[in-house]
């Protein structure tokens, strides 16, 4: 990034930065070592999914607009829904005897024609079509999802049952305005429109067994939620793919699975040491004690009840850091940390983002001085600071995880106090 870009990006004669990371613009930088021990799935240039190998950047694009959102950096989950991609499979999926599972023929997720017809039959009750029993953690939130479309039903619904087959928690979802029509006390539906008349749909739930699954519900009309009987017509139903079941109260990214729970290890970027001029810095450009810094980030889409970090500078320890995060404790407040010796040193708070906006954030930072901006507005300094030496950039996480479950989009450091400049570069 020039001087000049910094005008373009900025509308300010600012000095050239060290460094800069426009991931959004799908920048690749060789300085960033991405750590992921399996594979993931993302959506591509074309807004279809596709696989990506390991150790690879997960550069995600929205399905509709196509737009990049930056680099998705997720935390580890497991998809606890056998046979992900075929509802036909007995030890998968059960069907009661009152709904059938028709040709996979209808335009799936990645562009091919997979996505399975799950049918009425012709019984007088209800019609629902359900995983087999997983093994879960009573208390903790759940979140059972997959994509669906229409198949002459108008509306649908996901719910979570007990091994024992009582329904504890459900959303209806409406495939011609792609809304959540109908929740339950305790229960909260999302939906996203991947276009073409696909939606992926999901119901969280805080499951009170240790043994649940999760399943559909064919609807005759809004009003029939789990309880509604009706004798079925054969040709109507819905299409539906990709079925996921993990602990948390997000859709994940897809993890797709055959006759056993599959695991996505939590991805890792890092940045550093490097060692210039006999000193260890996190990049080439660095000045130890003194700089600024730019960071964008989509953040998640829901709020958690865990720390979810930003970005972090340290020295390979949690005792010597900078580091910028969501606290899950106070519904996601933005809060910026300086440990020196494993003590905190500065911690001023910024506001508390609603959950999937993006953010525009800025620290200026020097001995006895840390300033920050987020979206145009400053917040309370700190004036008694001693900021201690780094020689390592995390990515959407802290060191020991704490991953964003968001998408970091750019990343700008420049080695000069710049405290004038913190508001107006994040407006």
């Amino acid at each position: 990034m020039s001087r000049l870009y910094g005008i373009a990006r900025f509308g300010l004669d600012l000095p050239e930065p060290a460094l800069w990371l426009d991931l959004v613009g799908g920048q690749v930088n060789k300085q960033i070592a991405w750590g992921r021990v399996s594979n993931d799935e993302v959506v591509g240039p074309a807004g279809k999914l596709a696989t990506l190998g390991h150790d690879r950047a997960p550069y995600e694009h929205d399905p509709r607009s196509l737009r990049c959102r930056g680099v998705r950096i997720w935390q580890l989950d497991t998809n606890l829904a056998k046979f992900s991609e075929d509802r036909s499979n007995g030890a998968g999926y059960l069907t009661g005897g009152r709904t059938t599972i028709g040709a996979a023929d209808g335009a799936d997720p990645r562009g091919n024609a997979g996505m399975q017809q799950v049918l009425e039959t012709t019984d007088n009750g209800s019609h629902p079509n359900q995983t087999v029993n997983y093994t879960t953690v009573a208390g903790l939130d759940y979140t059972g999802a997959l994509w669906l479309a229409k198949l002459g039903r108008r509306y649908v619904t996901l719910a979570h049952v007990r091994s024992s087959g009582v329904i504890e928690g459900w959303a209806t979802f409406d495939l011609d305005n792609g809304t959540v029509h109908a929740e339950e006390a305790g229960s909260t539906g999302i939906i996203e429109n991947w276009g073409g008349g696909i939606y992926r749909a999901g119901v969280v739930y805080p499951v009170t067994t240790t043994s649940q699954n999760i399943g559909i519900w064919l609807n005759e009309d809004g009003a029939d939620g789990v309880t509604g009987t009706y004798i079925g017509d054969v040709s109507k139903g819905v299409y539906a793919w990709g079925s996921t079941f993990t602990q948390g109260n997000y859709l994940p990214p897809y993890i797709p699975t055959t006759s056993s729970q599959v695991t996505r290890n939590a991805l890792t970027a890092t940045m550093g040491p490097v060692t210039v001029g006999g000193v260890a810095v996190p990049f080439e450009g660095y000045s130890q004690g003194v700089g600024s810094i730019f960071f964008s980030a989509e953040l998640p889409a829901a709020h958690a009840n865990a720390d979810r970090y930003l970005f972090q500078l340290d020295d390979g320890t949690a005792n010597n850091r900078l580091s910028l995060l969501l606290q899950g404790s106070v519904a996601d407040e933005i809060k910026l940390y300086v440990l020196n010796g494993g003590a905190v040193v500065a911690a001023p708070t910024g506001p508390a983002p609603a959950a999937g906006s993006v953010v525009n954030l800025a620290v200026a930072y020097k001995s006895n001085s840390v300033r920050f901006a987020v979206n145009g507005t400053e917040y309370t300094p700190d004036t008694s600071v001693a900021i201690p030496n780094f020689t390592r950039l995390l990515l959407g996480q802290a060191g020991g995880g704490d991953q964003l479950n968001g998408y970091v989009r750019e990343f700008g450091y420049w080695p000069q106090y710049l405290p004038d400049a913190i508001k107006s570069i994040t407006a």
